[in-house]
């Protein structure tokens, strides 16, 4: 994940990586997600600690990133579901290593604590390659 502000508009990995964390782990649209007021607080957490990953890296990030995120979150339908939990609804393989896989290792390689980030990773990993066989008893 190249970390960037992508136009005026929406904002690249900061979002991204966030946001289909979020909606792959829930299993749920924006709406809920953005709607539960300590759900949106750990959203915004893990846009920081993206932001932090980013920072330590030496990409100069925009002053106005959280705020640009808020505004973008309070325009996006409330059914919007990301890519990564349409392909997990489906059984496909989604992007975890990309988006949150990345973040947390390049945390971990700058020491940077990713905790949510890491979380939303775990929950997400076993479905890396697909919908995971369980074992056979």
């Amino acid at each position: 994940m190249r970390f960037a502000i992508v136009g005026s508009g929406a904002v690249g990995g900061y979002y991204l990586a966030p946001f289909a964390g979020f909606s792959g782990a829930s299993r749920l649209p924006a709406g809920p997600i953005w709607s539960d007021p300590f759900t949106r607080e750990r959203f915004l957490a893990v846009v920081q600690e993206v932001a932090h990953v980013a920072r330590a890296e030496g990409v100069p990030l925009a002053g106005d990133l959280p705020d640009r995120i808020v505004a973008y979150m309070d325009a996006v339908p409330a059914t919007m579901r990301a890519s990564l939990l349409i392909d997990l609804s489906r059984g496909k393989r989604i992007e975890v290593e990309a988006l949150q896989g990345s973040v947390v290792r390049r945390g971990r390689a700058l020491d940077v604590p990713t905790p949510i980030m890491s979380t939303l990773y775990a929950l997400l990993k076993p479905y890396a390659q697909g919908a995971p066989v369980p074992p056979r008893a």
